[in-house]
């Protein structure tokens, strides 16, 4: 009975430390991508996500189709690293945010299909 607690608890606990390495990385891998993204002269697109649109769907579907992406909670905006630039990963960007939202608008999580604009086009 007790080399068998002994094994459950030993087990226990490699799980729990093997769940906490993951999480730090998973942590510190965040923390890396947003400083990439926030620091002077990054190439980012910025989109201001509008109401009944969840930012997470975004940014799901932008790193489903290679982009990175974080919120950041202050403006409400979803930033996206462009490593081809601003210009040439425009459409891809688009095109990944459009199809998030056409999915969430076909399973009845969204209201409408949204224009996708972003903070530097005025």
């Amino acid at each position: 009975m007790i080399p068998v607690a002994l094994i459950v608890f030993f087990g226990l606990t490699a799980l729990s430390i093997l769940a906490l390495v993951l999480l730090r990385s998973a942590s510190l891998d965040h923390e890396h991508t947003r400083a990439r993204l926030l620091q002077p002269g990054a190439e980012t697109l910025a989109y201001d996500v509008p109401d009944g649109q969840d930012p997470a769907e975004v940014i799901v579907a932008l790193n489903r189709a290679g982009y990175k992406a974080l919120e950041d909670g202050d403006a409400y905006q979803v930033l996206v690293q462009c490593p081809h630039g601003r210009g040439n990963d425009r459409p891809g960007v688009r095109s990944a945010i459009e199809q998030a939202d056409a999915f969430a608008a076909a399973n009845g999580s969204a209201e409408h299909v949204h224009v996708v604009r972003f903070a530097d086009e005025v």
